[in-house]
């Protein structure tokens, strides 16, 4: 069945069949035929009771052309458009990237130098025989010591990878626990301080995008890390001379969270592409958008190794990030045109004027207050087990049971989720047993990217397309609601999805016990590749929770989807970069002395407990296989109750409101004779 034609056509029919002559026929049989429901009839059904919706929809929609008209004749460097984002993201991707091995081995140096001088003087008197004295005396004098024996470590000679222990203070386990301390440590954690800013933050800056435009939220969210940046290479050359020393690198976390840092950067860069392009385009360029976040992801590593080998300066990469950054910020506040009109943005500042004042009227109590506080876990109520009926046809007498597919789901989603937090230890780990720099970290990094992102564009996809193939078009659900809109394709089955998740933690169960046996580099290298095989897991589950929230809803699987990736952003920042970084933090700071690879069975524990949940998972049978297209209403006779949306009140009090069952008075209208 087709959708519904617009409200010009459904309003000349209602008008014509006001005037033409016919029998009489009752309220009840107009509305619920005893007959196939056609086109002509659903057409009446939603001019009768949905009156307005069609011309609040023709209102914006003219709206919208207006806006679009205005932009078109504006000249193209004034002009909104996805391409600004496309364009200038991988470079800052690129960018983060590039830093993240050489951090972990400055950090190293920096607690070395703290916590084990003698290691830390060692090195520093084993230069390279082309340095002469003189120079090294100056290089020591205007750098630190960790300045001075980066620069020489990565400019001397090729590390060995089956070289033991070639690095001292990379395999000590007390400098190794202070870089773990200092990156999630207990007092101040670097990553959970920006974790948790950022979880609390998220929602107020994206309610200020709305407000006052995406470009000022990118704008500060890019002045934030160049914040950090700066901070990073001046407590690098000066730590010595700063009140506590290496600890003062959580300035810049602290200040980059409060801007919102990357969950609400990435929050405004996808609101920015929602507002420049069509609904028909806009899964495309978010497709797009994200294969040029992994493009840059997988090449920084790898620039920035050969950068480092090209200058001798393990520093050099943050030079170039913060000259990439500084121009990202001077592009968002000047140059990158706003995607919201003025309109727009004052009809969003009325809203949340409104919101505040209802706010304030109401009685603030010791409970109210409690709730504002923890305000940004409410979106995780979601996942909350919900009441169903236990048989498809409502039979009261069968009772009902709680449904905890969707908190076995999330909860899954959280445990694997988490071990995002321990990429940091991990890369401790190399460094320490296979005596890897910079260098040999960024082209491991740009490897395992490089295959993560073939197997989201290439494998997972083609996978999908195979199996979708063994499944057969299912008859509609009794569930689903008599004016349910009559294209709910579902592209992709739950039970494939769940598939796709089931096979992707098997992988990385596999990987991640191997791990620690790996005798050399070159082994580890090829289980992270059989790892970066299972990143299908992450889109595979929120489809699959898509379409179980959907069956809640009815049966229409894109109702309130927004709320749903929404709580899944909130379960995402919560657990990897929260409690994620903390847990794993203290299994390596306690292991790393007696067994660091403790770290990769607690992770294999996480993944584990994920495909517990996964098969406990039992999908309804109206969501097990593909949907192209629901061509078919079932004949729902007689009904329990009788949902009518009232338009004729003045006052609007009764619009929406649900009417038990009851004796329908017979009401005379003039219908069209069949």
């Amino acid at each position: 069945m087709s959708t519904s034609p617009p409200h010009s056509r459904a309003s000349s029919r209602v008008s014509a069949s006001r005037h033409t002559p016919g029998r009489s026929v009752s309220y009840a049989q107009s509305f619920l035929p005893d007959g196939p429901v056609d086109e002509e009839t659903v057409e009446l059904l939603d001019e009768l009771m949905h009156p307005q919706h069609g011309q609040e929809e023709t209102l914006v929609d003219e709206e919208d052309a207006q806006h679009d008209a205005e932009r078109q004749q504006l000249p193209w460097w004034k002009r909104p458009s996805p391409w600004w984002l496309l364009v200038c993201t991988p470079l800052s991707t690129i960018a983060m990237s590039a830093t993240m091995a050489p951090k972990i081995e400055i950090y190293t140096l920096l607690a070395c130098s703290v916590h084990k001088p003698e290691i830390f003087e060692d090195m520093r008197a084993h230069l390279p025989s082309y340095v002469r004295p003189n120079e090294a005396s100056t290089a020591r004098t205007i750098f630190p010591p960790s300045f001075d024996i980066a620069i020489n470590n990565n400019s001397s000679t090729i590390i060995s990878m089956d070289e033991p222990h070639a690095n001292p203070c990379a395999s000590d386990p007390v400098v190794m626990a202070a870089v773990a301390k200092l990156t999630t440590g207990k007092s101040y954690p670097i990553a959970a301080t920006m974790g948790v800013l950022g979880c609390l933050t998220t929602g107020w800056w994206g309610s200020f995008s709305d407000r006052y435009g995406r470009t000022r939220i990118l704008g500060l969210t890019i002045t934030g890390l160049l914040f950090t940046d700066f901070n990073f290479i001046f407590v690098t050359k000066n730590y010595e001379r700063i009140p506590g020393g290496y600890w003062f690198l959580i300035v810049g976390p602290i200040i980059e969270g409060s801007l919102g840092g990357f969950v609400s950067a990435s929050a405004a860069s996808h609101a920015y592409l929602a507002d420049t392009t069509t609904p028909a385009d806009r899964s495309r360029t978010f497709s797009l958008f994200l294969g040029v976040v992994f493009s840059g992801l997988a090449l920084g590593p790898t620039l920035g190794g050969l950068l480092i080998r090209f200058t001798g300066h393990t520093l050099s990469v943050f030079y170039l990030a913060t000259a990439i950054h500084a121009s990202y910020a001077i592009l968002a506040w000047l140059c990158l045109p706003e995607s919201l009109t003025k309109t727009q943005m004052q009809a969003a500042s009325v809203k949340h004027q409104e919101s505040l004042r209802l706010l304030d009227a109401e009685h603030s109590t010791l409970l109210l207050r409690f709730q504002r506080v923890f305000s940004f876990l409410k979106p995780l109520t979601i996942f909350f087990p919900e009441l169903v009926e236990t048989h498809p046809n409502h039979n009261p007498l069968k009772g009902r049971k709680r449904d905890w597919n969707l908190t076995l789901l999330a909860t899954a989603y959280a445990f694997t989720i988490s071990i995002m937090g321990s990429i940091m230890f991990k890369f401790q780990y190399l460094i320490a047993t296979y005596d890897w720099n910079s260098e040999y970290m960024g082209y491991f990094l740009t490897i395992s990217g490089a295959t993560r992102a073939i197997c989201l564009a290439v494998v997972i996809p083609l996978a999908i397309k195979l199996s979708r193939t063994n499944f057969k078009r299912p008859r509609s659900s009794e569930s689903d609601p008599l004016l349910s809109q009559p294209h709910q394709a579902r592209k992709h089955s739950a039970s494939s999805d769940l598939a796709v998740a089931r096979v992707s933690l098997l992988l990385e169960i596999i990987a991640y016990i191997a791990m620690p046996l790996a005798p050399t580099g070159l082994i580890f290298t090829l289980l992270a590749m059989l790892s970066s095989l299972a990143s299908g897991f992450s889109p595979a589950v929120q489809s699959a929770a898509l379409d179980l929230y959907g069956r809640r809803n009815g049966g229409i699987a894109n109702v309130e989807s927004g709320k749903l990736f929404g709580a899944i952003s909130v379960l995402q920042a919560l657990c990897g970069q929260i409690l994620g970084p903390s847990i794993y933090g203290l299994v390596y700071i306690k292991t790393v002395a007696t067994f660091p690879q403790a770290i990769f069975m607690v992770s294999a524990a996480s993944v584990v407990i994920s495909f517990t949940c996964l098969s406990l998972v039992r999908l309804p049978a109206d969501i097990h296989t593909d949907v192209e297209e629901v061509s078919h209403l079932p004949d729902h006779g007689e009904r329990d109750a009788t949902l009518i949306d009232v338009t004729g009140e003045s006052d609007g009090e009764l619009r929406g409101r649900k009417f038990p069952s009851a004796p329908i008075p017979a009401v005379t209208v003039s219908a069209p004779s069949p």
